[in-house]
């Protein structure tokens, strides 16, 4: 089986985070061009998601005319079954959520995904409040006129990793406000 066969994606072989869906893809190879980390490659004549070299910024979902790229993800299935078993299940909502659903009110959204049985919803910003007190102090500390490099996008960080390594020491020791959220929804959930 190869990454472009979509039967990988539902069979959990592929072990990147964005695989092409081979029937679809019509070598038109837009994904190739507007890839920032040059991980997509051609073989047998289908565009394929590098894994090792992906950095998961969906610049090759976004500008994909076939919608051949997909993110691999099993989450949607873990969470509906985490919600059937009663679990204790919290969405969170990027800031910019209102702007996906142009003519509802953010609050009934924030309803339907109560109603679809998640036990709270919360918003990333939140954890943004938290990871603005930790710049603060990574700031205060690093005085020294050393450069430094924010990391709320996982994809930037992501990057650096795999193509800059020689950055890393640069990066900000300050987790993105998604992880930030998530570790305060574990504290008060445990």
């Amino acid at each position: 089986m190869s990454d472009t066969d979509v039967r990988d994606v539902q069979e959990g072989q592929v072990t990147g985070v964005v695989t092409t869906i081979g029937e679809r893809c019509r070598r038109c190879y837009t994904c190739v061009r507007h890839c920032p980390a040059k991980a997509i490659m051609v073989q047998d004549g289908r565009a394929k998601v590098l894994a090792e070299r992906c950095v998961a910024c969906g610049n090759c979902i976004r500008v994909c005319a076939q919608n051949a790229k997909r993110v691999v993800s099993d989450d949607l299935e873990k969470t509906k079954s985490m919600i059937e078993a009663g679990e204790h299940v919290v969405a969170c909502l990027a800031p910019s959520f209102p702007g996906v659903f142009p003519q509802t009110e953010p609050q009934q959204v924030v309803e339907a995904t109560r109603r679809l049985g998640f036990t709270r919803v919360m918003e990333v910003a939140v954890g943004a409040e938290l990871v603005a007190n930790a710049y603060k102090k990574v700031v205060a500390e690093s005085a020294n006129g050393r450069p430094l490099i924010t990391t709320p996008c996982p994809a930037l960080v992501s990057f650096v990793e795999k193509h800059i390594p020689g950055l890393i020491p640069y990066l900000a020791p300050v987790v993105s406000p998604m992880v930030a959220l998530g570790r305060l929804i574990k504290q008060r959930i445990s």
